[in-house]
């Protein structure tokens, strides 16, 4: 009896930039070669592994580095896409089929909640039902 490869998974991220003088969300979708990467954690520490092979080994990867004033993000990874080299470095560490898109504009359409919104009614305040 021959395992087969566990099949690959599909994760979609929200990464938000919320800074007064900014407000951005970048979605970001791959396909991951195991469960463990469905993890942002562990996506995160995959996505940089194969980032700092890139700028460390290609010529683009050092390039785009640079250019990024050594603060390489999400929005400066999104302009570097696509990208051979790039695409085998996430390969590597077992992240295909990435994409990002970046909006400004999807922060007026997601509906969200804050830690602080109040779960229950003031006007049925518990206090005055007893």
């Amino acid at each position: 009896m021959s395992l087969s490869p566990p099949a690959p998974l599909d994760v979609e991220l929200l990464v938000p930039r919320f800074t007064p003088d900014d407000r951005q969300l970048a979605f970001i979708k791959a396909t991951v070669a195991t469960e463990e990467l469905c993890s942002i954690h562990k996506f995160v520490e995959a996505l940089t592994l194969a980032l700092s092979r890139w700028a460390t080994q290609t010529d683009n990867g050092r390039a785009a580095w640079k250019r990024s004033s050594k603060d390489f993000n999400v929005g400066d990874l999104s302009t570097e896409l696509p990208d051979p080299e790039l695409e085998r470095h996430l390969f590597k560490v077992g992240i295909t089929n990435f994409t990002i898109v970046l909006s400004n504009e999807l922060l007026v359409t997601i509906d969200y909640w804050h830690y602080d919104t109040v779960l229950i009614n003031p006007d049925l305040d518990p206090d005055s039902h007893s």
